[in-house]
C-alpha cells in the first residue's frame, strides 16, 4: 500500500489537504458514479499517488541524542539588515538567495504527548522550519511541524541561533532555549500555520512572491532545517519540475478509546492539490520553509517528500498564493475568512487529470457544495463552473481563496457561472464565517 509517513515514529500525525477551498469544513468525498461532467474517469483516480518517506517536520522521538548549547548574546544590529535585491543575472544564484532570505528563516521545535492505548504515554521531540512574514514576530510554518495544532512549547529559533528540542528547552531563557511561540491560527486540512513570538528586536520578514508567475524550469532554491540540529539553514537548489500536481496522503491519527481513555491509531486519507514539485533536496525537517524563487522571494511553503526505491527529486511545496492573504490581516488580529462552500478543480487542472478537453478554457469546475452554506443558497450547482466574483476572475482555488479574503461578513457580491453550456449571473451573500 502506498502511504505518507512519518519516519520518526511509529504512529505518525495525520495531516491531509483535501480538494476543498479553506473556506468550509472539510470532509470525504465520493464522486458519484453515474453523476460526472461530459466523459472521463473519477478526479481521484487520476491523483498522484506517491509512497512518502516524510512528513517533513516530524517528531524525532527518544532516540535523538541532545546537544549542549552554549548561551549566545544577540546583537540587535543584525535585525536591521540592509534589504538585498537581486537582480539581472549572477554566476551563484543560490549564494545570492541565501543572503537575502536566511536571515528570515527559522527552526521551530515542539513536543507532542500521545497516550496510546498498547504502550501507554511517550513523548516525541519535533523539528521543522518556518518563515519570518512580518518584524514583530509572526512566523508562517506547516501544521504537521507543530502536531496539527497539538504540540506543546513550541520554540522558534531566528537565523543563528543554536536548536535545542523543546524537550530540553530551559523556559527561563529564550537566548539559548529559543523563543516561546503562541499557536495563532492554525488550518491542518490545508497543512498552514502561523505562530507568533516577542522578538527582542525587529525581524527581517521575507519577501514574498507570486506562484502564479511560476513556470516549469524556473530556478527555486530551498532553506530548512533538515534531518536534526547539526543541518541547521542548509540551501538546496534545484527547478520547479512540475505544477498543479495532486498529492494523496495516507498517514496515521490517534482516535480515543471510550473503554480505555488511551488512543487508537487509524489511518485517514485526503488529498493535497496544486502543489509545486521540485528537484531541490528538500528533507525530514525542511517543512514549513520557504521555497524561492531566483529574486529571493518566497512562491512556497515546503511541505513534504516522495519517496521509495528508486525515487529521487520529488518534493512538494505549498503555494504561497494560497496562504499570502493572511499576511495583511495580521495588523487586525482577525485571520478569518468568510465562508463560501463548495470544493472543485480548475477546468485545466481536471481536464489534464482526467485526459478531456471541455469546450471552456477557464473556471473552476464546481464537485462539491456544502449545504446550507452561501453557495448552496446562492443556487451553485454540482458540475456548474465559475468563471467570475466581483468582477475578478476565478480559474483555480487559489484564486478564489484570494478575492474572498478581502469580504466582510455579511458582503453580497456577484457571481458568473457555466452551467449547461450557458453563462448564469448569480448573488452570493457570505453570511458565514469560515470556522
Amino acid at each position: 500500500m502506498n502511504y505518507y509517513q512519518d519516519p520518526y515514529e511509529d504512529n505518525s500525525v495525520s495531516y491531509t489537504e483535501s480538494y476543498y477551498t479553506d473556506n468550509f469544513p472539510k470532509k470525504e468525498v465520493e464522486e458519484e458514479k453515474n453523476n460526472k461532467p461530459q466523459k472521463g474517469k473519477g478526479i481521484l483516480a487520476k491523483t498522484l499517488i506517491l509512497l512518502i518517506v516524510a512528513l517533513l517536520g516530524g517528531f524525532t522521538g527518544s532516540y535523538w541524542t541532545f546537544r549542549i548549547f552554549k548561551e549566545e548574546v544577540y546583537d540587535i544590529s543584525k535585525a536591521n539588515k540592509e534589504t538585498i535585491v537581486i537582480e539581472g543575472s549572477t554566476d551563484n544564484i543560490a549564494k545570492a538567495v541565501a543572503k537575502k532570505a536566511q536571515p528570515s528563516v527559522v527552526a521551530v521545535t515542539s513536543v507532542e504527548v500521545k497516550n496510546n492505548w498498547l504502550f501507554g504515554q511517550s513523548v516525541s521531540n519535533g523539528m521543522g522550519s518556518g518563515v519570518i512574514v512580518s518584524k514583530d514576530g509572526f512566523i508562517l510554518t506547516n501544521s504537521h511541524v507543530i502536531s496539527f495544532g497539538n504540540g506543546r512549547n513550541i520554540r522558534v529559533f531566528l537565523d543563528g541561533q543554536d536548536i535545542i528540542f523543546s524537550g530540553e528547552a530551559d523556559p527561563n531563557d529564550e537566548k539559548v532555549s529559543g523563543y516561546i511561540a503562541e499557536l495563532v491560527w492554525n488550518d491542518p486540512d490545508n497543512d498552514v500555520a502561523l505562530l507568533k513570538i516577542n522578538p527582542p528586536y525587529p525581524l527581517t520578514p521575507a519577501e514574498i512572491g507570486n506562484s502564479s508567475e511560476l513556470e516549469v524550469g524556473d530556478t527555486v532554491i530551498a532553506i530548512g532545517n533538515p534531518i536534526d540540529v547539526n543541518f541547521k539553514s542548509t540551501v538546496t537548489q534545484g527547478i520547479v519540475s512540475g505544477l498543479g500536481r495532486n498529492v494523496s496522503v495516507q498517514t496515521q491519527i490517534e482516535s480515543g478509546n471510550p473503554f480505555s481513555g488511551f488512543n487508537i491509531p487509524t489511518v485517514k486519507t485526503n488529498e493535497m492539490n496544486n502543489l509545486i514539485q521540485t528537484d531541490a533536496a528538500i528533507n525530514s525537517g525542511n517543512s514549513g520553509g520557504p521555497l524561492l524563487n531566483a529574486k529571493g522571494q518566497v512562491i512556497g511553503i515546503n511541505t513534504i517528500k516522495a519517496g521509495s526505491a528508486g525515487v529521487e527529486g520529488l518534493g512538494f511545496a505549498i503555494p504561497i498564493d494560497s496562504v499570502k492573504s493572511l499576511i495583511p490581516k495580521l495588523e487586525t488580529g482577525d485571520l478569518r475568512n468568510v465562508l463560501f462552500g463548495i470544493g472543485g478543480f480548475s477546468v485545466k487542472q481536471y481536464e489534464e487529470n482526467n485526459n478531456i478537453k471541455f469546450n471552456i478554457d477557464e473556471g473552476l469546475i464546481v464537485m462539491e457544495v456544502l449545504d446550507d452554506s452561501p453557495a448552496d443558497k446562492a443556487g451553485i450547482k454540482q458540475h456548474d463552473v465559475i468563471v467570475s466574483l466581483d468582477g475578478k476572475k476565478i480559474n483555480s482555488i487559489e484564486e478564489l481563496r484570494k478575492v474572498i479574503s478581502a469580504f466582510k461578513l455579511n458582503e453580497t457580491k456577484d457571481l458568473v457561472v457555466i452551467r449547461g453550456g450557458e453563462k448564469i449571473n448569480l448573488q452570493i451573500t457570505f453570511d458565514k464565517w469560515n470556522e
